[in-house]
């Protein structure tokens, strides 16, 4: 039996038909009502494996979906499509080695196949290994979040920060401040922050203490006196760069997505 409402959301969608760049040939803003068959909320939001189902004696984990649309406003060229609705269902995987099939078998091999819904890094991961030919992923709701994995054991994170302060300028100069409070302790003094080769370690140490021979100082300037440091707010592009750099240094060790070693 198909469960209750999960999840109510409003799009728009704008398209382009083959051959045509200049002008949208049609344009959508729906109201889109999703469900799935799982007996209780459900637990794909927190599992990377869909719910158990007894079917005739036999037990089989499936998520089938559906997500019925309604056109708030709409048209296809001239063609009004308001108040239109519609129904989509189906299972990931499955959808897109279909999908690719038919557009495989239409001559149409340059489209490529994006797939969303909840997805995180273990669905991501499954449908991968499981020869899924999806080509991208769109991930929101655990796009800034650890959630772990329940199934696996995985306790979720966040990376939390916290404000201390180290130093003072006041009228009498500057000076090192420390907070005594046990395992909560900080240590006093501006710090610089310094890598040592391909991630073989990092450390921490007083900002006028001389640079460590071979290391990398980590800490960039941004902002200097109440001023942006020119310079130090780089493209969105350059940012990407950077950091896929910084991922392709690490080793694969740390980047297992079950049981990664400790850095």
């Amino acid at each position: 039996m198909m469960r209750h409402l999960l999840a109510v959301t409003t799009m728009a969608l704008l398209g382009v038909s083959a051959g045509h760049t200049a002008t949208s040939d049609w344009a959508l803003n729906v109201t889109a009502i999703e469900a799935c068959s799982c007996p209780h909320f459900c637990i794909c939001y927190f599992n990377s494996h869909p719910a158990a189902h007894h079917d005739n004696g036999k037990m089989e984990h499936y998520c089938r979906f559906n997500i019925a649309y309604k056109v708030n406003k709409g048209n296809y060229g001239a063609t009004d499509l308001s108040a239109v609705k519609f129904w989509l269902s189906g299972d990931l995987g499955g959808d897109a080695r279909y999908v690719r099939d038919k557009l495989d078998r239409a001559g149409l091999d340059e489209v490529k196949i994006a797939a969303s819904g909840d997805l995180d890094e273990f669905s991501i991961n499954e449908l991968l290994e499981s020869g899924a030919p999806i080509d991208s992923f769109g991930v929101g709701t655990s796009l800034g979040v650890g959630a772990g994995s329940v199934e696996r054991d995985i306790e979720g994170a966040a990376l939390g920060g916290v404000y201390k302060a180290v130093f003072c300028v006041d009228d009498r100069g500057g000076h090192p401040k420390v907070k005594l409070a046990g395992d909560k302790s900080t240590w006093p003094g501006v710090k610089e922050v310094y890598r040592f080769g391909n991630f073989a370690a990092d450390v921490i140490q007083l900002a006028d203490e001389p640079r460590p021979q071979g290391s990398e100082r980590l800490l960039k300037p941004v902002v200097l006196r109440g001023e942006v440091v020119p310079g130090s707010l780089p493209p969105l592009s350059e940012i990407w760069e950077f950091a896929q750099s910084n991922l392709r240094r690490l080793a694969d060790e740390y980047r297992q997505l079950v049981s990664p070693r400790p850095f």
